[in-house]
């Protein structure tokens, strides 16, 4: 890759970040995440060392349901330790995990996905770092590269994103697009969630 095109690709690369609805704040890591996920029900487990069948031996987080009695229901998981800059696919694989035992409507209560920008600072050598986000259902305006860190899609996450989208079931509440924004500030560039639902509500008749 040469410096022209590197240059370019960090001015119009953009990644998705998980964000904590109520709170409007990025979550990075895991760090972040697990106050938010034992809050809602939901223990850690150790961290997995060996990926799952293509996963480039990343590592990976699970969380298992407190009130889980079965050890086969599915579990929310996301790469360890950075859980920024993933495909579009691993948040969707995360949400559904989650949908499972809390509802779609109280899942966009806690999160939702927002693209950022990448920085130096977090994202060292982009061009060995990230490769671009194809086929990933968003409609995006020309000038993005959207991008997702190497090694963080693993088969397991696109077998259960593809079943779930052969049940006809995957709720796209917490990763729908609804406009571009015109500031430069990473939290107005594009969100994925419905304005309605980044307010909490109590009222959980609608919980699928």
């Amino acid at each position: 890759m040469t410096a022209e095109v590197k240059v370019a690709m960090e001015e119009v690369a953009k990644k998705l970040t998980l964000w904590h609805t109520r709170t409007f704040q990025p979550i990075l890591t895991h760090d972040d995440l697990e106050p938010i996920m034992l809050t809602s029900g939901f223990v850690p487990l150790p961290v997995n060392e060996a990926a799952a069948a293509g996963g480039g031996g990343m590592a990976w987080k699970e969380y298992k349901y407190r009130a889980a009695t079965w050890e086969m229901l599915p579990r929310p998981r996301l790469p360890y330790p950075r859980i920024d800059g993933l495909h579009l696919m691993a948040y969707k694989a995360f949400f559904l995990a989650l949908e499972f035992y809390l509802g779609a409507h109280l899942v966009s209560d806690l999160f939702h996905v927002r693209t950022m920008s990448l920085t130096k600072a977090q994202d060292r050598a982009i061009d060995r770092t990230y490769r671009p986000m194809r086929d990933c259902e968003m409609e995006v305006e020309e000038e993005w590269l959207f991008v997702y860190r190497n090694g963080t899609l693993d088969n397991f996450t696109k077998m259960f994103c593809d079943k779930d989208e052969e049940d006809d079931s995957i709720s796209e509440k917490g990763l729908k697009k609804i406009s571009h924004g015109n500031s430069n500030s990473p939290a107005n560039l594009m969100n994925f969630i419905a304005l309605k639902d980044l307010l909490p509500s109590s009222d959980i008749t609608g919980l699928s």
